[in-house]
Parts: structure tokens; C-alpha cells; sequence
């Protein structure tokens, strides 16, 4: 049975609301293809079913637009080449469309990883006036720093016109020292929020990573999207200010097939909509 969380993020209006559209409207308004489909967390829980769940696969092959996959593709992605190996036929790794951000069960062995995705952070694709962003907050315990950080701020100062600007992660950094954020963090996150090496832990996105991505890109709405989540919520969406959103999609295994879209519509909106197949 497919839900579809019709949740609509209009980011050139600046808004979050519930779609009230009938389905027609709603099937009028957006483009047939999303702008960008993201998917988080596919692993299962069981480390002997070391695969990405088929339903998953079926849908990246049938994806056209960016693909953004945000961690944990499987229990042990990299143990060997077979993970990523299989995920090739579905969907072609090496597009400039498709990017990865890693999870902490992706990073067994880097060196499989780097065979299929590139070893440099962040990645980054433009589509008109959209920059779509991948960032590793496994290299450094969440903390976006050294050539990363320096990286990410030639891609924004480079793309300082872009309009949207979405910003894909497996860790939810924005959770951690925000107050009420951070409060409600262990009631989203697959783990916890602590010291340990699945935790959310202390880093710097609020004291450094936001306010340099608000100074190179002053006019631009930011999204920011994690994937860690899925054990215990299968998405969470939430307006920072006026300017900025946060998201998390994920999933459970073989139990659900969560995914998040963007689209353009009529107005040339950037819009978002969640749907869950149970």
C-alpha cells in the first residue's frame, strides 16, 4: 500500500504547509519527472541480509533526474565489492547527477567505496538555478572542517547565484547544540546522541558551517536533508527561519520504501512531497 505524505515545501514563497490541493490539481502543478529524488538509510538490521532491499533498486531504475542517496545503503556496504557492484546495474554511479553521502555502515573499507564514488568531499551538481550538495559527516565525527569545509565554500562562493540550495547528509548535524533541536534528536535518529561511533555527536555546523554557507550564498533558500533516520520516524521536516528547512528521510530495511522529491511547478516553485510505501 503506497501513502503519499503530500508535505509540500514551498521554498521561492518561503512556507511550509500541508497540501490541501485535490490530486488532479496536485498532478497538474508538478512536472512529470522530479527535479531530484533522495533516499536515506536502506540498510537492513540484520547484518547477515548485507543488501540493498530490491524495491529500492526497481526504484532507482526507474528514477530519471538527480538521484541523492544519503548513507547506510546496506549493513556492510564495502566488505566487499558485491553491494555496490549491484547497485551499479541499477542505477550508473558515475553520473554527475548522482551523489552520495556516506553513512557510518558505508566506510568499512573506503578503498571499495572509492571505486564507485569519488573520494572528495563535498559533491555538488547544478541544474538551472538548483545547486545540490553531498557532504561526508563521517570523515571527521560530523564536523565539517579542513579541505571539506574549504571545498564547500568554493563550490557555494562559485554558485553564489544559485537559488535553492539543498544540502544532503547522513547525520542529522543540525540537531546537535540547537536546544530544541537537541531534544527531540533521540526520538528521530537511528542512534543516539553521545560519543560513540553511530552517535550524533558535538560538531560545528551552527557555529561554523551555517553561518559561511549564509554568507556565500545570501539570497539563496537552503534545504538541508539527512538520512539517518528510519527506525524510529520515516521523515522529518521542519522550517529553521524563513530561509531555511530541515529534512530527514529514511527507511527500515525491507519493511518500508521511503523517498523524497523535489519538483518544479507551474511557477517554477522548488517543492517537496514524501511517500511511503508500507
Amino acid at each position: 500500500m503506497k501513502l503519499a505524505f503530500a508535505i509540500i515545501t514551498l521554498i521561492g514563497l518561503n512556507a511550509l504547509s500541508a497540501c490541501s490541493e485535490n490530486s488532479t490539481k496536485r498532478e497538474k502543478e508538478l512536472t512529470a519527472q522530479p527535479v531530484i529524488t533522495v533516499i536515506g538509510h536502506t540498510r537492513n538490521s540484520d547484518p547477515n541480509e548485507n543488501y540493498i532491499p530490491s524495491k529500492v533498486l526497481q526504484t532507482l531504475e526507474q528514477t530519471e533526474g538527480t538521484v541523492m542517496m544519503l548513507g547506510d545503503l546496506a549493513f556492510y556496504t564495502t566488505k566487499d565489492s558485491k553491494v555496490l557492484e549491484k547497485l551499479s546495474t541499477s542505477i550508473d554511479l558515475k553520473r554527475d547527477d548522482v551523489l552520495f553521502a556516506p553513512g557510518n555502515h558505508d566506510i568499512t573499507d573506503r578503498q571499495v567505496l572509492a571505486k564507485y564514488f569519488t573520494s572528495s568531499y563535498p559533491q555538488s551538481y547544478r541544474k538551472d538555478d538548483v545547486l545540490i550538495i553531498a557532504m561526508d559527516t563521517e570523515m571527521n565525527g560530523g564536523n565539517i572542517i579542513n579541505e571539506q569545509f574549504d571545498n564547500l565554500q568554493k563550490i557555494l562562493t562559485d554558485n553564489s547565484d544559485a537559488k535553492n540550495i539543498v544540502i544532503g547528509t547522513h547525520q542529522l548535524i543540525w540537531l546537535q547544540d540547537d536546544g530544541y533541536y537537541e531534544s527531540i534528536a533521540d526520538s528521530l535518529i537511528n542512534g543516539y546522541v553521545g560519543d560513540c561511533s553511530y552517535c550524533l555527536r558535538e560538531n560545528n555546523f551552527y557555529e561554523e558551517v551555517l553561518p559561511m554557507i549564509e554568507a556565500s550564498c545570501p539570497e539563496a533558500d537552503l534545504i538541508f536533508v539527512a538520512g539517518d533516520v528510519g527506525h524510529k520516524v520515516t521523515h522529518y521536516i521542519t522550517k529553521f527561519n524563513d530561509r531555511i528547512s530541515f529534512m530527514a528521510i529514511g527507511n527500515n530495511g525491507e519493511k518500508t520504501n521511503v523517498m523524497l522529491k523535489f519538483y518544479r511547478d507551474d511557477n517554477r516553485q522548488l517543492t517537496s512531497e514524501v511517500s511511503v510505501d508500507i
